[in-house]
């Protein structure tokens, strides 16, 4: 995987955890809801691609 891929993925579980803070309470404790905020994440990421010949 790629810088490209990287990228992708921490938008995704990023976007996830915003997703999942919008959710109302009774919902926040869903089986569901837990599975999907082990895999979401609130860091922010530098991404560096390091080009050489």
């Amino acid at each position: 995987m790629g810088t490209d891929g990287f990228r992708a993925m921490h938008d995704i579980r990023h976007n996830l955890e915003t997703l999942l803070e919008k959710l109302p309470d009774n919902l926040k404790n869903e089986p569901e809801v837990q599975f999907l905020r082990a895999i979401a994440c609130v860091a922010t990421t530098d991404i560096v691609q390091l080009v050489y010949w």
